[in-house]
């Protein structure tokens, strides 16, 4: 599944410009982990997120809608995205 998301947002996003940073990388590390610990599935499983720019996120950077001045990525996650991402 994940690969076909990041299939759909290559091909469909230099049109739309609607994603400014993906995190494929950590996306398939999560799944990797998820695997290899046998972990639960929860209820949000399988699913993409987009998380907005301004939206602490570890180790991505806030562009805060200026592109050519990116900030220093985040050392943690917002309450929010920690929450969503153990979902």
């Amino acid at each position: 599944m994940l690969r076909a998301h990041s299939t759909a947002i290559a091909h469909l996003n230099p049109a739309l410009n609607a994603n400014v940073t993906l995190a494929g990388e950590q996306a398939r590390a999560a799944a990797e982990q998820a695997v290899m610990l046998c972990d639960p599935i929860g209820p949000l499983h399988g699913l993409p997120l987009a998380i907005k720019d301004i939206t602490e996120t570890a180790g991505i950077r806030k562009h805060l809608c200026l592109a050519a001045l990116p900030r220093p990525c985040a050392d943690a996650d917002a309450g929010v995205v920690a929450r969503l991402k153990r979902a």
